[in-house]
């Protein structure tokens, strides 16, 4: 590269223009940048005789149009600096229009390549999104706009009013007196490594910035402008701030780990190895897939209803990381190698695997390892029973364990829990086969027993309320759907009252049917429920195993119904601690927890205050854990095995990290 110092008028004298590459961010200085420029500007005014002020550097590549033309050169670096010396040119030239040649000479030496055509005769080509506001300013057209450049030039047509400066000795000064570092990049300099290295030094790009700026910077200037509005700008419109996240989940479709840090340098790496073509080729490939990753962000967008459907259950119970396999089976779709049908079938074994780990509790952070490598791993001769048996043993809870889990786990809370509630609800409202459709969207959850009991409801429940009320308040089985017409005041209501709002005035069937022949609310009806919906869950989310699932130890299980057994053993996190009382599988439960993560214990005292807290106040039967705090063990062996289940899910922890040995 070559360095020198220069002046603006020999940076912009003569047949030229620069370039500001369409990958580049819009004029964005501000009123403070705008003050400091102006600033020293007319402190230079005022000095009986100005010296050389520096005003920073100014990196640019020569580039070779076609056909031959004008000069042209890349301006890699100063598109903020050169931009407002435009700006303020054109403020020169229209205050001065009605005295003197000055405004023609602003115009002809400096502003235009007054015998060029189209762009070409503009010295400065902004970026797209400049363009019409940069160009009304050059001509001296009025307009009103909240671009930063129209407020620029606002700015500094006030500036110069106010202070009565002479247009003419502010030219002078603007293209004389300005001291310029210019930086000329030759054909062997790299202008992408050069760029990145200046942006990590200047305002810090997002990853998407710097991948747009790589591609643009090995486009030929003269394919930019077509590139960038056929293929980059749909991409960019499309997906907006999820822009850095598709360029993720498009490499991770290949294969690789990429870590959230390093989508920017792991991109890098792969395309440096392609020819300019190549990369062309490429980009169009990251365009094809952007419309996919468009349709599962927004599936309105999909034509095909049942799809359309599909993917928007998914959407709701929390699909990110399978992005990258569904880009691979959309494309799949979209080129006709898998029919409609398929396609549908595998996003619905996709959800069974997401939703029956949800209710089960298994670590979502496993799915960043499962996902990236499993449509290779597919039989494309048979993707439905591929995928089934490549899903099945990637801890896929069996129905055991689904059916346990499902009766006790805590649907309702943090996060996207309410989310899921809600459609599983809704999943078994559709199954009753409306005539017409239930419109979804103006129902809510609603706890039967309700989260805040009146004296009437502890009454109501009879002297085991606090335990009835922890373990069973936010189960499948105390949630329900109602309408809009359901008073919020009645959520604290008797069962009487809402039972007769839920068979006489609910539309919802789910309610009308059910609650018909129950006459008490209360623990065992509860638990009668959620059996109940356990048995609709197994039938719509039916095990990836078929009806041939493997046969499991029979001691380490722990069965629907404990009460009347004896524990011998608990196994937690690899530890085997014997026990001989439910009590004791309790207490030993809460101490290994708080071992294993403190602060996940003292979240479980938030919960349950009632269950675990660091006073006995409240409680019928403490006892002191070795951690000092007191836990309730007035519990039935029903109660303590639910409590269990629900800590354990609490903590994102297994079947595999928790089972007990029974006699």
């Amino acid at each position: 590269m070559k360095a020198s110092e220069t002046k603006l008028q020999l940076l912009i004298e003569g047949t030229k223009q620069y370039v500001i590459p369409l990958f580049q961010r819009v004029y964005s200085w501000d009123r403070k940048q705008w003050e400091i420029f102006w600033d020293d500007l007319i402190e230079l005014y005022e000095t009986p005789v100005p010296k050389d002020h520096f005003m920073g550097s100014i990196v640019t590549m020569p580039v070779q149009s076609k056909p031959e033309g004008v000069s042209k050169f890349l301006l890699i670096d100063g598109q903020q600096r050169l931009t407002t010396f435009y700006i303020l040119l054109s403020v020169l030239r229209d205050i001065s229009k009605t005295s003197g040649t000055l405004s023609k000479q602003i115009e002809d030496l400096y502003m235009f390549n007054k015998y060029a055509n189209g762009n070409d005769y503009y010295k400065i080509l902004p970026t797209q999104g400049d363009r019409e506001f940069f160009f009304k300013i050059l001509k001296s057209i009025s307009f009103e706009s909240e671009s930063q450049i129209n407020k620029a030039y606002k700015y500094f047509l006030k500036e110069i009013t106010k202070s009565n400066a002479n247009p003419e000795k502010l030219k002078n000064i603007l293209i004389a007196n300005l001291s310029i570092v210019s930086i000329t990049l030759e054909k062997e300099d790299n202008p992408y490594l050069i760029f990145e290295g200046l942006n990590y030094k200047g305002l810090p790009l997002t990853q998407g910035d710097l991948i747009r700026n790589y591609f643009f910077m090995r486009i030929h200037v003269d394919k930019q402008e077509e590139i960038y509005l056929s293929i980059w700008k749909p991409i960019q419109d499309a997906l907006s701030e999820n822009l850095t996240t598709y360029i993720r989940h498009f490499l991770i479709k290949d294969s690789r780990e990429v870590k959230e840090s390093e989508i920017y340098s792991s991109l890098k790496v792969y395309a440096d190895k392609m020819n300019d073509d190549k990369l062309i080729e490429y980009l169009t490939e990251v365009y094809k897939f952007s419309k996919y990753y468009t349709k599962l962000l927004n599936p309105e967008l999909e034509s095909n209803e049942n799809i359309r459907i599909q993917l928007k259950r998914l959407n709701r119970i929390d699909v990110t990381t399978a992005y990258p396999f569904l880009l691979n089976i959309y494309n799949d779709y979209e080129m006709g190698i898998i029919t409609s049908n398929i396609f549908y079938e595998l996003l619905g074994i996709l959800e069974n695997f997401i939703m029956r780990r949800f209710i089960c509790g298994v670590p979502t952070n496993q799915l960043n390892k499962i996902f990236p490598f499993l449509y290779r791993s597919l039989n494309s001769s048979n993707l439905i029973v591929s995928l089934k048996e490549n899903l099945r043993v990637k801890n896929y809870p069996k129905n055991r364990e689904f059916r346990e889990k499902f009766s006790t786990a805590k649907l309702y809370g943090a996060g996207d829990r309410n989310e899921k509630a809600k459609l599983i609800l809704e999943t078994f409202e559709s199954n009753y086969h409306h005539g017409e459709q239930v419109p979804f969207e103006e129902l809510t959850l609603e706890h039967i027993m309700p989260q805040t009991l009146t004296i009437y409801w502890e009454r109501y429940l009879g002297e085991d309320w606090r335990n009835i009320h922890d373990i069973c308040l936010h189960t499948i089985g105390n949630l329900t759907l109602v309408g809009q017409d359901y008073n919020s005041e009645m959520s604290n209501n008797l069962y009487d009252m809402k039972k007769e709002y839920f068979i006489n005035v609910s539309h919802i069937e789910l309610n009308r049917q059910y609650f018909r022949n129950v006459s008490n609310w209360n623990e065992e009806e509860i638990l009668k429920r959620a059996s109940y919906l356990t048995d609709k869950a197994i039938e719509i989310w039916p095990s990836l195993w078929g009806d041939t699932e493997p046969t499991e130890q029979p001691r380490l299980v722990i069965t629907n119904k404990v009460t009347g057994t004896k524990p011998t053993t608990l196994l937690i996190c690899g530890q085997k601690i014997n026990v001989t009382s439910w009590k004791d599988v309790l207490i030993k439960t809460l101490e290994v927890v708080y071992t294993i993560d403190e602060e996940k214990f003292k979240l479980l005292i938030d919960e349950y205050p009632n269950k675990i807290n660091k006073i006995m106040d409240g409680m019928r039967v403490p006892q002191k854990l070795s951690n000092g705090f007191y836990a309730e063990v007035n519990l039935s062996a029903e109660s303590i095995k639910n409590f269990c289940l629900q800590i354990i899910n609490e903590l994102e922890l297994t079947e595999e990290d928790w089972k007990v040995e029974i006699k």
